[in-house]
Order: structure tokens, then C-alpha cells, then sequence
């Protein structure tokens, strides 16, 4: 095998294996999260100190895209999604964010909106339709240009360059953020998409570990 088949296995196999563990770890928390979501106290009832410690805040307009529902503001981090919701007539956009964001039913929004139920339904299955055909074009193109670590980075890292791990860590950052997203209601119960904070720490310890295990097999 030439070296330069080889380096891109090698570049392939660590971004499979990074991209597994990382999936494992957002999997197991979230079944941790619904296990103890019955005695989890409220995020908008906890002291600011301690969400504080929990989540990043996004304090620039620039990084989010904010959308008024009825009144209520609600702030979208993920560029991709956002772009998706844009593209949707007012108030099918509006039945999505409040059915998924604000946790209303179609009943509930169908009152909200001077529509029946049915009709709320079907906007919503045609939205998330046409969302997931955005997003998995997007998704298609991305792959088309989708760039990997080099191989001396990884070789660097496994071999416990401790620089060439945070490089390497930075290299993954986005990815890793985006699956740390999650829905936070504040005392007004305005919604906001952040990262949550203990997930990510979780990823990273795991990530190390994963590094520091990947073996590099010339032969």
C-alpha cells in the first residue's frame, strides 16, 4: 500500500472511530437525562450561578437567529436549522418551533392559531419534510468537501503531543458543540439552544482516552 493510501486510512479510521465515540457518549447521556428527568429541578428555577456553570451563552445577536412566535422569542444556534426554518412559509415555521420548542401540541396550537388540529399536523409533517430535505442536501454537499485531521496531526497526538491533542481536539470542535446542543427555557420562558457544558466534558474525557488508545498500525 502506497503511503499515501495508507495515511488516508489511517485519517478515515480515526475520524470514524472519533465520530463513534462521540455518538456513544451523547447516546448514554441523554438515556441518563431521561432517567432522572422526573427529580431534575428546572433549569429557569435554578440560581444563575449554577446555570451558569452549566451551559454557554451566546451574548452576541450574530451567532444565533432569533424568531418571534406569538410573543415569544426563540433563539436557534444551529446555523443549518435556522437557514431551514427561513425557507418556510410564516406560519408552518410557527407551528414547528412552538410543537418542538414551546412543547405545545397540535391542539394547543391549533386554539393558538385559529386552525383544527389536523391542519396543524399536516403543516408540521410537511415542514419536517421539507427541513430534512434541506439538511440532508446541505449534509451531501458537506461530505463532497469534508477535509480530515492530517495524519502527521494524529500520528502526533496518539503519539501524546499534548499540543497536537489540543489542535486535534480544536480540529473537532464545531462537531462536537453542535452535539451538545439542547433547548433551554429561561424565567420568561424564552427558548434558547445552547451547549450543554457537563455533555461536552464528558465527549472530551472520552476523546482523550480514545486518543490516547488509537493505535496507528503500519503493517
Amino acid at each position: 500500500m502506497k503511503p499515501s493510501d495508507f495515511q488516508k486510512t489511517i485519517q478515515c479510521q480515526f475520524d470514524c472511530k472519533l465520530k463513534k465515540v462521540v455518538k456513544g457518549i451523547v447516546r448514554n447521556y441523554r438515556k441518563e437525562l431521561a432517567r432522572r428527568q422526573a427529580k431534575e429541578v428546572s433549569f429557569c428555577e435554578l440560581p444563575e450561578i449554577v446555570v451558569e456553570k452549566l451551559i454557554v451563552w451566546d451574548d452576541y445577536e450574530s451567532e444565533y437567529t432569533t424568531f418571534d412566535v406569538c410573543g415569544t422569542e426563540i433563539r436557534v444556534l444551529d446555523e443549518e436549522l435556522a437557514e431551514a426554518l427561513k425557507q418556510l412559509p410564516e406560519q408552518s415555521r410557527n407551528i414547528v418551533l412552538m410543537f418542538f420548542f414551546l412543547d405545545m401540541s397540535d391542539s394547543e396550537i391549533g386554539e393558538k392559531l385559529n386552525i383544527n388540529r389536523s391542519t396543524s399536523f399536516r403543516h408540521r409533517r410537511n415542514s419536517l419534510e421539507e427541513i430534512r430535505k434541506q439538511l440532508k442536501e446541505k449534509k451531501q454537499m458537506k461530505n463532497k468537501q469534508h477535509t480530515l485531521p492530517s495524519f502527521f496531526l494524529i500520528s502526533s497526538a496518539v503519539d501524546g503531543n499534548e499540543n497536537a491533542i489540543e489542535k486535534l481536539l480544536l480540529f473537532y470542535e464545531a462537531y462536537i458543540s453542535k452535539c451538545c446542543l439542547r433547548p433551554f427555557y429561561d424565567e420568561y420562558g424564552n427558548v434558547y439552544i445552547v451547549v450543554d457544558m457537563e455533555l461536552k466534558g464528558r465527549i472530551r474525557e472520552a476523546l482523550l482516552k480514545m486518543i490516547c488508545e488509537f493505535e496507528i498500525d503500519e503493517h
